[in-house]
């Protein structure tokens, strides 16, 4: 807890009985110290115990001076006038524990204990304390007071009256000049604390944070800055980034940051840093102006990007593979005579070459998403449908016969060789069919066999 004297001690305070000044001494460090909390703002509770410390004191203290008064002056009419100011003091103390709390009620306690204390020390301490000590050196009670009234009268009252007039008129003043040096400090200390903050957030920034004033110059930046670039802080601050970010690097970069100064928007664009070893980095920048004690400033937020630059360029190039390839490979399909599908493993199309096109009558884009039910009747889909989900049970490969309907609508006998494909992560992920059109070999099969019974029949007749 920081200390101010509010009422500082003056040896022209003693009363020459060691036992009365040393209480004294104490009543004033009290004061003082109740008085640093009220101009510090210390919590009402804590203000509270303090003054009934200082009170209780006062009390007790008042206890030990009139014993030492009785046992010198008992009956005499200045004890009754002291006991009656330590009664009417303890009264006023009882009022003001009843005041409402609040600073300005604290204040004007502590005016009144400043005020009350000295003027009791000077005037009627220091009379009973003369006139004690004149009575201990053999001197008549009649004598004591004479001799206690001329010391009094040489100076005292004047002297009492200097010291009210500096320490109790301007006792609120002081207080406040006591509350402004706290303020002060409360101040400072929230200065360095966010001084500290912002520096701990510049070390610890992981994007590169840089601050430039009007002319382009560097007035502040972050460690993850001086990394990116490759520079030590002492290297950074003042120089110019005109030679640093390839916006400002040509003639038009002076008006570029002025229309960046000027603009209350933030702005995000993307950029290039040069490093000191003279490559230039991809940067994506964040900028916003400000305006800090007058000063016209350009914060930045600078993210290094070249990792994303090349995971980009990787990914465009191999999305540029991947269509190259699916054109080969829809050439190479359509280059095959026989008709082709694949499915995914619902059974839905994803595709097929020119040759199933023009054998169902369908074109692909009308076939892609559809299933055998919605092409073909279900008298035939219910079979495709069948052998489609046998394949996905048992994997690998299938071959049968069935029927199919031309693009012309006549039924045509066809040889399915069909085969399952998974998908990147070992699941199925559909089939690739190949039909071959048997309609002719079966028709001749079928002759064959019929001339074959025909010749069989006229060779019985013969024998």
């Amino acid at each position: 807890m920081n200390t101010i004297d509010f009422l500082p001690w003056d040896e022209s305070f003693d009363t020459g009985l060691p036992e009365v000044d040393e209480q004294h001494r104490r009543l004033v460090q009290l004061i003082n110290v109740l008085a640093s909390h009220v101009a510090f703002r210390t919590h009402i509770p804590q203000l509270e115990e303090m003054f009934d410390e200082l009170a209780d004191y006062a009390v007790y203290h008042f206890r030990t001076e009139e014993a030492v008064w009785h046992e010198h002056l008992a009956g005499d009419p200045s004890e009754v006038d002291h006991q009656a100011i330590h009664a009417g003091f303890e009264q006023e103390v009882s009022r003001l524990r009843g005041h409402p709390d609040g600073q300005r009620a604290a204040e004007e306690t502590l005016a009144f204990l400043a005020r009350w204390l000295i003027s009791h020390i000077l005037e009627s301490d220091r009379y009973m304390a003369c006139t004690t000590l004149a009575l201990r050196a053999g001197l008549s009670r009649e004598a004591a007071r004479a001799h206690a009234s001329a010391e009094m009268a040489r100076g005292t009252r004047m002297f009492a009256d200097i010291v009210l007039s500096i320490n109790a008129t301007p006792a609120t003043n002081a207080l406040h000049l006591m509350a402004e040096v706290a303020e002060l400090r409360r101040a400072q200390a929230e200065l360095r604390h966010e001084s500290e903050k912002n520096r701990a957030l510049l070390r610890s920034a992981s994007d590169g944070v840089h601050v430039l004033d009007t002319a382009g110059n560097l007035v502040e930046v972050s460690d993850s800055f001086c990394a990116m670039l490759g520079y030590s802080r002492e290297e950074l601050i003042g120089s110019n980034m005109a030679g640093r970010d390839a916006r400002f690097a040509d003639d038009e970069g002076p008006s570029r940051l002025r229309q960046e100064l000027d603009s209350p928007q933030r702005r995000v664009l993307h950029t290039r840093y040069r490093h000191w070893d003279g490559r230039l980095i991809p940067v994506d920048v964040s900028g916003v102006p400000v305006v800090i004690d007058g000063q016209r400033l350009l914060f930045y937020s600078a993210r290094d990007v070249t990792e994303r630059k090349r995971a980009e360029e990787e990914l465009a190039l191999e999305r540029q593979r991947l269509a190259d390839q699916l054109r080969f490979t829809g050439r190479l399909l359509d280059t095959i005579p026989n008709p082709v599908f694949f499915k995914d493993e619902n059974g839905r199309y994803l595709g097929c070459n020119t040759a199933f096109e023009e054998y169902i009558g369908i074109e692909r884009d009308n076939l892609i998403g559809c299933s055998v039910h919605d092409i073909v009747p279900s008298s035939l889909a219910d079979k495709y449908l069948a052998a489609d989900r046998a394949l996905f049970e048992q994997r690998g490969t299938q071959t049968y016969q069935a029927e199919v309907r031309y693009a012309d609508g006549s039924l045509r006998d066809v040889v399915f060789n069909k085969a399952t494909f998974n998908r990147a992560d070992g699941g199925i992920g559909g089939l690739v069919g190949v039909m071959l059109d048997v309609t002719e070999r079966m028709r001749m099969e079928s002759a064959l066999k019929q001339q074959a019974a025909f010749t069989d029949c006229i060779i019985e007749a013969m024998v």
